[in-house]
């Protein structure tokens, strides 16, 4: 689905070119992505779906049945349906028949974020995720004293005090980020965030300071700014890209030398502009099919995901503008039974 929370295993084609890049600026840290996003309302219309013979008819997705997710045959995909279902019903309940403890602490973080209950982190095994579940609701609250009370570990510490310094645009607060590499890119988000280059100069580390400069670029859309990087080449490339899709400009992707860089830069541009045929361009099928997939999720245009060559990332397509047009009739274009009902579950009540 196209869940845009702390862990989406069960999507296909997602955009995750040159994430490993950022992970290494961070210096091994481990991001997630918690949303709070709220839930639409669908329409009410009538729901089928389809097993074997059996048509199962329902006029409204709150009546969804949390026993369809034991008919999934897939255990992740199970897991899905139960972590799809307990996110949007807030139900920590649900989230206990996950039988993967990391998932199961995900959804929980999920929940947590979305309630804003530091009580619900308490419940969470996993370190890394109880870390992030009270960095995200401090970074919600913007309250400093969750990052400093709450006994977690020094990374995640460090990380609440980046969030709450990035949303407060507070260059001060980087200050108490213990490891320099997290600090330094503290600085740069800020910097990004005020479209500061001056910023970018107080970073010591010369490829820190090239990264600041590369998204500052982007940020400014200021091709100018790119050429200021000169201790790597790939942030250069990076730079040079961030700009063509801010500007929704294909021709700068051709100013980059790495091939991979080129084709993430023609896939944002494709997305940006919305034009699926820029697709076209990519040499990988994969890549070419996440790029319609993508689009065809922003336009909310079922017909772009036809497009697609596999057959599972066609219904993954299908499941994902279903979810964003919170229109479950579109999961019945979707032949995979496990698919079908998960598509189901990730419809909002």
């Amino acid at each position: 689905m196209n869940k845009k929370n702390l862990y989406n295993r069960g999507k296909s084609f997602i955009s995750i070119i040159f994430v490993i890049i950022v992970v290494l600026l961070i210096g091994g840290g481990l991001f997630f992505y918690l949303s709070s996003k709220k839930a639409k309302v669908p329409e009410k219309k009538p729901e089928v779906i389809q097993k074997g013979q059996e048509q199962i008819t329902k006029e409204k997705t709150s009546e969804f049945d949390l026993s369809k997710c034991e008919e999934i045959f897939q255990p992740y995909m199970k897991e899905d349906c139960y972590f799809n279902v307990a996110k949007i019903k807030q139900d920590l309940s649900i989230c206990d028949k996950i039988d993967s403890q990391s998932s199961k602490d995900s959804c929980y973080a999920n929940i947590a974020v979305i309630k804003q209950e530091l009580s619900i982190c308490e419940k969470i095994q996993t370190q890394s995720v109880k870390g992030l579940c009270y960095s995200r609701i401090a970074e919600a609250k913007q309250d400093l004293s969750i990052c400093e009370e709450k006994q977690i570990q020094r990374e995640w510490k460090d990380d609440c005090y980046s969030r709450i310094a990035q949303t407060k645009q507070d260059l001060s607060l980087c200050d108490r980020i213990q490891y320099q590499g997290d600090e330094n890119l503290c600085y740069a988000r800020i910097a990004e965030l005020r479209q500061d280059l001056s910023i970018c100069d107080q970073i010591q580390d010369k490829r820190k300071k090239d990264f600041c400069y590369s998204i500052v670029g982007a940020a400014k859309k200021d091709l100018s700014i790119c050429d200021k990087i000169t201790q790597s080449q790939d942030l250069k490339d990076q730079c040079y890209s961030g700009v063509a899709k801010a500007k929704q400009d294909l021709s700068i992707c051709e100013k980059i030398q790495d091939q991979s860089r080129k084709e993430d830069c023609y896939f944002g541009v494709a997305v940006a502009k919305q034009n699926f045929t820029i697709c076209d361009k990519l040499d990988s099928q994969f890549l070419k099919d996440g790029c319609y997939s993508d689009i065809a999720v922003v336009k909310q245009d079922i017909s772009i995901c036809d497009r697609i060559q596999n057959q599972t990332g066609k219904y993954y397509c299908y499941s994902d503008v279903a979810e964003e047009k919170q229109d479950y009739s579109i999961c019945d274009m979707i032949q995979d039974r496990d698919l079908k009902i998960l598509c189901y579950s990730s419809i909002a009540f």
